[in-house]
Formats: structure tokens, sequence, C-alpha cells
């Protein structure tokens, strides 16, 4: 081999590095769905759109807004859902994070409402309808992105379309396609919130996880002797219900708890009381812990505490 083309070849794995790679069209949409155009004008549109998501890359608002601002005088929202599908889907990786891709849809969505949120509810249709032929890779990808996808509108979804998917055996593409989504669904709520998102299609409730709990060690119960320990996190339940101060219980447990019992106690007691007051739901625990996470943290000046 000559210098020259090695030198050839050492400037096109740089390009390849610093500018995106030429799409890998993944045809979505059948062709009297999609928009009639020129391929010229394909072409131009598609590469305005990897330029958009190459440079504001970490910009998503921004990413968006030039997206739906391109200078062309026709609509091409179809082609758009199908570019960034095909970015997001492609093997082996994407050229971004996965989450950029899903917040820049989220965004499209928002800035287009009349319009884009249709071109990706058939664009999920689509992909779909075809998932036993995709990779497993881009399957996973598919259903991360769909599941938060959901968690941005409410997790509303026309569910009873795909109710039929219980009868499929359990191995089955796209009955395991619905059951992770709704898995993760139930990971970014709750497991009642998700189970009323599919009441239309009351058969996929057998797709559903076994109801999660918290292992809660003072759970309070008729059956079991009550100790100390359930004493002190029913008052605390009561103080935090009571909208007590973060200060008001660090002086409580300091000058009551912590002499009585020590502070390893006082910890295990404080920290499984308010993750089990926070236990509902992912908002409810962050809403506690941002409330009196200070407790713990007094508690526990030393992480290895």
């Amino acid at each position: 081999m000559s210098s020259s083309e090695i030198l050839k070849g050492q400037e096109k794995h740089e390009a390849n590095l610093k500018y995106p790679q030429r799409l890998r069209r993944l045809h979505i949409f059948p062709t009297n769905k999609a928009e009639n155009m020129q391929p010229v004008d394909r072409f131009v549109v598609e590469e305005y759109i990897l330029d958009v998501l190459l440079f504001f890359n970490g910009c998503r608002k921004e990413c968006a807004f030039y997206l739906v601002s391109l200078p062309v005088s026709f609509r091409y929202e179809y082609l758009m859902a199908e570019t960034i599908f095909s970015q997001l889907l492609l093997l082996p990786n994407p050229p971004f994070r996965p989450i950029y891709y899903t917040l820049v849809i989220i965004d499209l969505c928002k800035a287009l409402p009349a319009a884009f949120p249709s071109v990706v509810v058939a664009a999920v249709h689509a992909l779909f309808d075809r998932i036993s032929n995709m990779d497993t890779e881009c399957r996973t990808r598919l259903i991360l992105w769909f599941s938060h996808h959901l968690s941005n509108f409410q997790f509303i979804w026309p569910w009873q379309e795909w109710a039929n998917v219980k009868g499929l055996p359990k191995w089955a593409p796209q009955r395991v396609f619905v059951q992770e989504v709704l898995e993760r669904e139930i990971r970014l709520s709750y497991f009642e919130k998700i189970k009323q998102s599919i009441e239309d299609a009351a058969e996929l409730e057998g797709l559903l996880p076994p109801k999660a709990g918290p292992n809660f060690r003072y759970h309070t119960d008729e059956s079991k002797e009550s100790t100390e320990g359930h004493r002190i996190s029913k008052e605390l339940v009561s103080m935090v219900r009571g909208r007590k101060t973060t200060r008001d219980i660090i002086l409580w447990v300091e000058e009551q708890i912590v002499p009585a019992n020590g502070t390893k106690f006082a910890v295990d007691v404080v920290s499984q009381t308010l993750l089990d007051i926070g236990s509902k739901s992912f908002t409810h625990l962050i809403t506690v812990l941002e409330r009196y996470g200070q407790i713990i943290s007094k508690l526990c000046p030393d992480e290895e505490m």
C-alpha cells in the first residue's frame, strides 16, 4: 500500500470520527404515508437533520427548535421521524446517547402538537409490527425509549390495539415488548397508575409484574409485638405528617432517641421510616428526601455509618 493510500485512509477515518456517518436509512413508513418528495429533496433534508442533531448535541430544546424551522417549503415530519429513529436504532451504537434522541422527540411533540405526535404513533406501530425481525439490541433501545416517552405524556397509549399479545407465547417478541414496556413504566411511576392506564385493555393486566411493596421492618401489625423501634417509627411518621421542620425532628432524635438507643439504631429507624413514607412513588421519595434528607446526613457524618 502506497503512502498516499495510507494518508487517504487516515483522512477518511478522521472524517468519520468528526462528522456523522451517512444515514443508514430505516424505512419505517410506507411510501403512500410519507411525504412525497424528490430524492434530492429528501437527501438535502436528511443532511439538514443530521447536521442539526450533530451541532446541537446536548442542547435538546435548541435542536428541536431548528429541526422544526428548516428552510424548506414542504412538510417533512415523517422524514424527520424516520431519520431520528434511524439514528436511535443504528447498530452497533447510535452516534449520540439514546437519551438525547428521546428528549428531542419529546420536544418535537410539544413544538408540533398537531402533527408530530401522530407521526410518532405511526412509527411505533410500524416498528411494533416488524419487531420480530428486529435486532435484540434495537428492541431494547425501543423499549427504553418508548417507556420513557410515555412517562412524559401521562402514560397515554391505545393499549387495546395490542391486547391480543396476551394470547401469544411468552417468548413472542411483541408480547415481550409490551411486557417490558409496562415493567419499565412502573419503575418510572407506580403500579396503580400503570394498571389504570391499561384499563381499556384488561387482558394486559396479566403482563404486569407482581405488585411490589416496601420491606419495612417497623410496619405496624397487630399480629406482631410492638417494639421500641415501632413506637419511634410511628412517632416519626406523625411528626412528618404534622409538617414538623427538619430542625425539630433532628433535635427530637438527638435528645431523645440517640441517648437511649444509640446512633446506629436511630439511623436504622429514621432511614427506614422515611423511605417507607416515600415508597408510594419515585416522586414521593424525592420529595421526602429533599425535605428530610438532612436528618440522615446529620446522623451519618461518616459515610461508613
